[in-house]
């Protein structure tokens, strides 16, 4: 590869086309047809992008299919982050964000991460519900699968990728009181962005309920309050609420994208 190049450029251009056709081939195989991969040996450069010097690898990898033909290839690893839309139920207009997350995170930087991205105040319980399995902070109280009867994984310990990837949703519930249960959907698998901070909001609308309303049931009787001022609770309700709505009278359709986003940037 190196003699058909003049430059680390080329080889980062060279290499870069390698890899799209290679990995394009590979992922659209049939699950019969993988190849096993074995890693052989590693190229790192440097490159110049927007006055900045950006490293990067490429790794050499033997192929086998299973006729027992062997290929050699060079491959980029491309970062990835996950597309998720995470959408609170059972009030219309739908209250929903969508968010870039990078992998490898635990469950309980999702939750800040959700909390972040609808502004609720984290401080009631919560949980993943996959359905046959439960993530959650474990309670000394209780055993391990006794709380829930189905298997249950630690918040702390447990990352996202391998759940998310299998079963693409599950349901998070905030506060078990007003159970506030949010779909988190995985939408998309995206290359990330150099440069970039994740995770990041890119889209939403409404603002979420306040906290200890009594939720689906009380969010809608507050809405009737604030929204008529002849109510005698009208301007109660609306002092109420100040805590949620950052000091701002409180607006069931206010969502703006940069006030989430700072948010998020906070977020270890």
């Amino acid at each position: 590869l190196a003699k058909e190049c003049t430059s680390v450029e080329d080889i980062h251009e060279k290499l870069r086309d390698l890899s799209k056709i290679h990995c394009a081939e590979w992922q659209s195989r049939p699950l019969d047809r993988v190849y096993p991969i074995v890693f052989l040996d590693a190229i790192h450069f440097k490159v110049r992008k927007d006055n900045r010097i950006i490293s990067k690898a490429a790794y050499s990898v033997l192929g086998i299919n299973l006729d027992g033909i062997m290929y050699r290839w060079w491959i980029m690893i491309i970062k990835t982050v996950y597309q998720l839309n995470v959408t609170l139920e059972e009030i219309r207009p739908p209250i929903w964000r969508r968010i870039l997350v990078p992998p490898g995170i635990t469950f309980l930087k999702l939750h800040k991460i959700i909390q972040a991205a609808f502004g609720w105040q984290d401080y009631h319980l919560f949980n993943f519900d996959f359905g046959n399995v439960i993530v959650y902070l474990p309670d000394p109280d209780y055993a391990p699968g006794e709380l829930y009867g189905v298997k249950e994984l630690n918040a702390r310990r447990t990352k996202i990728d391998d759940l998310l990837n299998e079963r693409n949703k599950c349901i998070y519930t905030y506060d078990f009181g007003d159970n506030w249960r949010h779909e988190v959907r995985l939408e998309k698998i995206l290359p990330a962005e150099e440069g970039h901070h994740y995770p990041v909001c890119i889209g939403g609308a409404r603002h979420r309920p306040p906290e200890d309303v009594g939720g689906v049931g009380g969010y809608e009787e507050f809405l009737k309050m604030v929204s008529n001022p002849s109510h005698p609770e009208h301007n109660d309700y609306l002092l109420w609420a100040e805590k949620d709505a950052g000091g701002r009278k409180f607006d069931p359709e206010y969502f703006y994208i940069n006030e989430v986003n700072r948010k998020l940037a906070k977020i270890n």
